[in-house]
């Protein structure tokens, strides 16, 4: 291991690095793609955020604007993990390139992967982002992802480096002890994140489990959380005993599945809010059509009374299965308002029409009386 903390080494990989950056065009694409990401970031972030002022409303709502989020939200998260896969590559096939460089540039992409999700995962979670306008994941659970999704590339990422770098420069013993150390930081955790992120009472699925779930499911998940927490403190222990490509392999494995659990939460958050919005144009399309064919069987009844005057049946667009603002349905375009039980109509409206109006305001069938005075109509909703 005095090979991975030798200075000249290191020197090396600066000496390669600047041979491919002044004979390689890939760092200059590196560079510009890059600083355009950076320079942007803030913009993206607020495109991103700006986006949730269109959600809800059925005639602006659309799963467009969930694909365009998660697009560039995949775009941003690609900055740093395209450096360091690049800076990878171009050490391992760099012809100045060294064993150590090789295996530093073998180690680079081994952990760019991993990185890149993390990175993807942890701005999905932004304020106003991917999982909190798109998905409404709570802002607890937000939170508590973003601090250990933070904690895993500062402390897992490194660890995991080191132990593969380790185990590059030699292969029979795996750097030894510093190699060991690593690897059981790395696991270690690995297994501490996993303890908070999935805790029945503390994680992030506490307010799901909370919820009315069936027994079998309840007592599943709290037989399998101390299994994944134990498994790659299990890891860390065959390591110890000589097991070295075993754990290495099922690491690998374990992080793989890990990451293909979390596109599969993605994909089905993208299913259900496309699910959502086609609910609610659906039920939007359905309350319009009501509309105007109430308006159609009150053309005839009306005769000359109507005019040009006659109420407007354009109704205010609902937001169907979304947070419903029942302090603004008095000043709803359409509606006339309700003040202490009465409702204010124009004299052209009939009983029937006025019934209709008085459902979509309280939500339920109530009677009417009406009483004409001045020339206008006065309802009164006798409960």
């Amino acid at each position: 291991m005095p090979l991975t903390l030798s200075p000249a080494d290191w020197r090396e990989v600066e000496r390669t690095l600047a041979y491919q950056a002044t004979h390689s065009p890939v760092f200059v694409l590196l560079a510009t793609g890059l600083a355009a990401l950076l320079w942007g970031r803030k913009r993206l972030i607020a495109v991103i955020q700006g986006l949730s002022d269109k959600l809800g409303k059925p005639t602006t709502d659309g799963i467009s604007y969930t694909l365009l989020a998660l697009g560039l939200t995949l775009a941003m998260a690609g900055a740093w993990p395209l450096v360091v896969a690049v800076t990878g590559w171009q050490l391992k096939v760099s012809v100045e390139s060294t064993d150590f460089t090789s295996a530093v540039g073998a180690s680079l992409l081994g952990i760019a992967t991993h990185f890149y999700y993390l990175r993807a995962f942890h701005l999905a979670c932004i304020p106003d982002g991917l999982a909190a306008a798109h998905f409404r994941w709570p802002q607890s659970s937000l939170r508590l992802l973003r601090s250990e999704l933070d904690r895993l590339s500062w402390i897992f990422l490194p660890a995991a480096l080191a132990a593969i770098l380790a185990a590059r420069l030699d292969p029979l013993d795996a750097g030894w002890g510093a190699g060991r150390l690593a690897f059981l930081l790395a696991v270690g955790y690995l297994s501490f994140a996993f303890y908070w992120l999935l805790h029945p009472h503390l994680g992030v699925l506490a307010g799901y489990l909370r919820g009315r779930q069936r027994r079998t499911r309840l007592h599943l998940y709290r037989l399998s959380f101390p299994l994944l927490v134990a498994y790659p403190l299990v890891l860390g222990l065959l390591s110890l005993m000589g097991y070295r490509y075993v754990t290495g392999a099922l690491t690998e494995l374990l992080l793989e599945k890990v990451w293909l659990a979390v596109e599969l939460v993605f994909i089905a958050g993208l299913a259900k809010r496309w699910l959502l919005v086609t609910r609610r144009r659906l039920a939007y399309e359905a309350a319009v059509e009501r509309r105007q064919s109430l308006a159609r069987e009150q053309r005839p009844k009306s005769g000359s009374r109507s005019g040009d005057g006659a109420a407007s049946f354009e109704p205010e667009e609902p937001e169907v299965g979304h947070r419903t603002h029942r302090k603004n349905a008095d000043q709803m375009p359409g509606h006339t308002p309700v003040r202490d039980g009465v409702l204010e109509m124009q004299p052209a409206m009939t009983t029937r029409a006025r019934l209709h109006l008085t459902d979509l305001v309280h939500g339920e069938r109530s009677t009417a009386r009406v009483v004409v005075q001045g020339g206008q109509g006065r309802v009164r909703i006798d409960r």
